[in-house]
């Protein structure tokens, strides 16, 4: 007879080999996890465990290190000082893009141009700019930009928050130092404590040597849609007008020669933010057949597919004096700046073909492809012409660019890999870049050396690499050595 409690026996059977197996899977599961741990510790540790105090001592020569700023849009300095010394210089394009995505009210085109431009006014008070802001403003302080933000206000200026209480202070001690030779010097050689800024100009871009040099763009070269547009080229670098396209890549090979008499020490292609970066290698009578038809109508655009072809074949002309004149290139691969575009589009696999076609040239991959960044490692890792410069990723996404920085590392001869670019317009942006950027190294080397993966001196070895003398070997700054 059964208790009140009793179960039937079937059942008392059935819940007994239950507990029997998840007793099992348990013990099972905990086996597993222990394995995994030796196993991890085995192919990663391959070095003995740090002396306490690494992680200080890590940190320490990471910024210790006088650095070089990969890939800069910074104005000259008395542009800068032309324009209102108030908090409008932390306003200038990121925070103003993830202002108008938090949901800005800006209906004119382009929205981050006209926000930009009300900021810079001469004509507006700083209570007004600042009644234009600060809603949104606080919607957009947790993004790494407005992180960005932040940091520079109090390192270079000493105020911790920007608000209602301290914007009208901030701007007196920025004024205090937009003073000329010394703002620029302040901030990038003595805070930043950063050597030489590589900048994209143009063609005829003149810089300072002393914070600067260069790289050209080459859309004013490739970027045709039109004749008018090659006639306008051609008048702008005082070149012959043209009949054939051998006549269009003769000009085009003068103007790049002038880019490197005029101390291009390499080029830049933007043109991820117009079109597909794939290129394919097209037939000569087909260039030469749109060209005829482009010259029949100066001002008619061409077809997409017709533009696409046209740029392609004159892209693979500018690679070909890349390769001619030993200038690597950069390329801007992942997100676009501003708002809205095809992220599609820069996938760094779409450029694959156009690597193997042209193997003596640097091919130089811009922002760690984000959000592409195993795409980019293991484009890098396949092909000797292929280097990783994560320009800009730290200020997108601070974990983002450690993550990918330990994966570099781990599958990328480490002689390929350049760690900071501000691509900044203002140098209180370059300079919150550069301290993003140095803790991301630093984070990502503490991690590596507290498992082994690196000995203290490989990673202090590896950040004077990845934050100079790689950038100083690529792009031939031997007097950097």
């Amino acid at each position: 007879m059964k208790t009140k409690h009793q179960l039937p026996s079937n059942l008392q059977v059935s819940v007994f080999e239950f507990q029997k197996f998840a007793v099992c899977r348990i013990l099972i599961t905990i086996f597993c996890l222990t394995l995994a741990g030796c196993m991890q510790e085995q192919t990663t540790g391959v070095r003995p465990a740090p002396k306490r105090g690494f992680e200080k001592r890590i940190h320490n020569a990471v910024y210790d290190l006088r650095i070089i700023n990969t890939h800069e849009h910074l104005p000259q300095e008395q542009e800068v000082l032309n324009m209102p010394p108030d908090f409008n210089v932390f306003f200038k394009t990121y925070q103003t893009s993830d202002m108008i995505s938090a949901g800005m009210e800006v209906y004119t085109e382009p929205r981050w141009l006209m926000v930009i431009q009300k900021l810079e006014s001469k004509d507006i008070g700083i209570d007004e700019k600042w009644s234009y802001i600060k809603d949104v403003w606080k919607e957009t302080t947790t993004t790494a930009f407005g992180r960005a933000v932040l940091i520079s206000i109090k390192d270079l200026y000493g105020i911790d928050d920007l608000n209602e209480n301290t914007y009208k202070e901030l701007c007196a001690r920025i004024e205090k130092v937009h003073k000329k030779d010394y703002y620029y010097d302040y901030v990038l050689r003595e805070k930043a404590r950063i050597d030489l800024n590589i900048q994209i100009g143009m063609i005829n871009s003149k810089y300072d040597p002393k914070y600067f040099r260069h790289l050209f763009e080459i859309s004013p070269m490739v970027q045709f849609k039109n004749f008018d547009q090659i006639s306008s080229f051609l008048k702008e670098y005082q070149l012959p007008d043209i009949n054939t396209l051998a006549d269009l890549e003769k000009a085009i090979e003068s103007a790049f020669q002038q880019g490197v008499e005029n101390g291009a020490i390499g080029a830049k292609t933007l043109s991820a933010y117009h079109r597909t970066i794939q290129s394919d290698d097209v037939p000569r009578e087909k260039a030469e057949e749109i060209l005829i038809k482009m010259k029949a109508d100066p001002g008619k655009s061409l077809p997409a597919d017709a533009a696409k072809q046209f740029q392609d074949f004159l892209f693979y002309k500018i690679l070909s004096l890349c390769e001619k004149y030993d200038l690597p290139i950069q390329i801007h691969t992942g997100i676009q700046t501003f708002n809205g575009n095809m992220l599609a589009n820069t996938n760094p696999l779409l450029l694959t073909n156009t690597i193997m076609r042209f193997p003596k040239v640097k091919f130089i991959l811009l922002h760690s492809g984000y959000p592409y960044g195993g795409e980019t490692a293991a484009l890098a890792k396949m092909f000797t012409n292929v280097y990783i410069d994560m320009t800009w990723t730290p200020l997108i996404s601070p974990s983002y660019a450690v993550r990918y920085l330990q994966e570099y590392i781990e599958t990328v001869p480490q002689n390929k890999i350049m760690a900071f670019g501000g691509d900044c317009n203002t140098v209180e942006g370059t300079y919150s870049a550069s301290i993003l950027a140095r803790e991301v190294v630093v984070q990502t080397l503490i991690t590596l050396a507290r498992s082994g993966y690196l000995s203290e001196e490989e990673a202090i070895v590896l950040a004077r690499k990845i934050l100079r003398e790689n950038a100083i070997n690529i792009y031939k700054l031997d007097f950097l050595k």
